[in-house]
């Protein structure tokens, strides 16, 4: 027997009956201006500057990974993490129409069992792809931690954040952090 059918179908994009159709929402979705908008705030708060590495865990067709890429500019690299063999061709395709293909290598992934050195990144970023695991504590877990020196996770429209010791204000995770925040002041 085959794997059950799930109700998300973001969980295994690449055995739904047309995923292509997923990689045209997705951009679309990502060019509205509300979107457009929520990312540049998003991004705001994360404090990227040029020359950073910056990693994208579930970072789909590529949208937030491109506006991370004109950021850190031609110093810079960014890396986006997909399980998601459409999303990753696709990706890929997207970054090279515009011109970014230089700036930003996507892997086929899985967030949950990142292979990659410790501190390699000075910024990790999981924006709505936590609504799409079984295991989102995985993804935000102590080995993703160790990957990056800041973490930024976007879940529903909320910043959720882990400090590294002290209190955090600004949303900002710190490499050990253990913690997480709905909100500033509101760590558990």
């Amino acid at each position: 027997m085959g794997v059950p059918a799930h109700a998300d179908p973001y969980r295994a994009i690449d055995r739904q009956p047309d995923p292509e159709q997923y990689v045209s929402f997705l951009e679309a979705r990502g060019s509205t201006p509300s979107q457009v908008r929520l990312r540049r705030r998003f991004l705001r708060l994360c404090g990227i500057r040029p020359g950073w590495r910056v990693l994208e865990v579930g970072s789909g067709t590529g949208v937030l990974s491109r506006d991370v890429a004109a950021l850190v500019g031609g110093r810079g690299r960014v890396v986006g993490v997909d399980p998601s063999r459409v999303f990753v061709s696709a990706a890929r395709r997207l970054a090279r129409e515009h011109g970014l293909d230089g700036l930003i290598d996507f892997r086929v992934g899985d967030g949950a069992r990142l292979r990659l050195p410790a501190n390699r990144f000075d910024c990790a970023l999981a924006v709505t792809v936590l609504l799409h695991v079984l295991d989102a504590g995985a993804i935000v877990g102590e080995e993703a931690l160790k990957i990056a020196t800041i973490v930024k996770m976007w879940y529903r429209n909320e910043i959720k954040s882990a400090p590294s010791g002290g209190t955090a204000t600004d949303g900002t995770v710190r490499t050990g952090a253990s913690r997480t925040c709905s909100g500033p002041g509101r760590w558990r």
